[in-house]
């Protein structure tokens, strides 16, 4: 499953706006754009966790982004690209010291945009939230077991709090459209990310994929139909796809 990255672009000029909104919608990505510096706690409280942070500097407004800045990486870690028309070596020499991704002078180009976007993606493939009920999953936000060798919790954003899960608690994880929703006891919180994504974050010995569409937890497994393809987990029956039967046939203690 193919997750549109998530673009947050906060521009002063409408110009510059307009312009950079342009070749990024021409691109293919979802944005969200304001037209001006709103203060760090405005900016929390509007919910956004980009995969990618475009502003617009200049040395006036630089300390409000580099508070911007701050809030963006507060629950994790955001590559931030500069776009400025200001060339002087000092005012580089400043934006340099905040270690951003990168830094671009005007004029604008697409070929140009679309290369430093990638690069930026690659760079942290991170998730972002999109409602009460969503789970934070960046490589910053997984806590890892060191005896172990794996994660054991993650955070989900809940209100204006950051509620700890443990992955032991998750019963399965499900495709809906662009997100994968992972349920718990009677609960559900969706996360940008692919199911093969969170399989390299789940511990191997627990969870297996039965379907294109689908990840169990071996522990809250009920029964399995070998006649119907379904798996039974808590009160869901979940597809087996044959793709899939024999990994799970064989993750199973058979007597």
């Amino acid at each position: 499953m193919e997750n549109t990255p998530d673009i947050v672009v906060i521009a002063d000029e409408a110009k510059v706006k307009a312009e950079l909104e342009s070749l990024l919608t021409a691109l293919g990505y979802d944005l969200e754009v304001f037209d001006e510096f709103p203060s760090p706690e405005a900016f929390q409280a509007s919910g956004q966790f980009p995969d990618l942070l475009f502003l617009q500097v200049n040395p006036e407004n630089f300390e409000r982004a580099e508070q911007i800045v701050k809030a963006a990486n507060q629950y994790r870690k955001t590559p931030v690209i500069y776009l400025t028309d200001n060339k002087e070596e000092v005012f580089f020499s400043r934006v340099k010291d905040t270690r951003p991704f990168g830094f671009i002078t005007k004029p604008l180009d697409l070929g140009g945009i679309r290369r430093i976007v990638e690069l930026a993606l690659l760079y942290d493939a991170g998730t972002v939230r999109t409602g009460e009920d969503t789970v934070i999953t960046t490589p910053f936000s997984f806590q890892e077991n060191a005896a172990q060798g794996h994660e054991t919790y993650f955070f989900t954003k809940v209100g204006n709090k950051l509620k700890k899960i443990a992955i032991d608690e998750v019963h399965y994880v499900e495709v809906e459209g662009k997100y994968s929703s992972i349920f718990l006891d009677g609960r559900k919180f969706n996360v940008k990310a692919s199911l093969k994504e969170l399989l390299e974050k789940f511990p191997s010995d627990r969870f297996v994929r039965v379907s294109r569409n689908y990840i169990v937890n071996l522990e809250f497994i009920d029964h399995i139909d070998t006649m119907q393809y379904l798996v039974k987990v808590a009160d869901r029956e979940i597809p087996i796809s044959r793709t899939y039967k024999d990994e799970l046939m064989n993750r199973i203690s058979l007597l």
